[in-house]
């Protein structure tokens, strides 16, 4: 009877602790889908950033700015 309680307890360990992982996973994999809608968020905020330079960059061309860096040159 004692190595049939053991053998219990260990089985509901092993239980626990595969379910403390699946938790972890599933807790990990919702960060990681969090983590990326964030950083492709940011590309579509970055985009549009470059996009609105590129426009004020011609605007400012058409206006005969004359720009000195690199940056300028685009």
């Amino acid at each position: 009877m004692n190595g049939e309680l053991g053998t219990l307890a260990q089985i509901q360990a092993n239980s626990n602790g595969a379910r403390g992982q699946l938790q972890a996973t599933q807790t990990q994999t919702a960060l990681v889908a969090q983590l990326v809608g964030q950083v492709q968020k940011q590309r579509q905020l970055n985009l549009a950033a470059i996009m609105q330079e590129k426009v004020e960059l011609k605007r400012f061309k058409a206006m005969g700015y004359q720009g000195s860096s690199v940056r300028d040159r685009l």
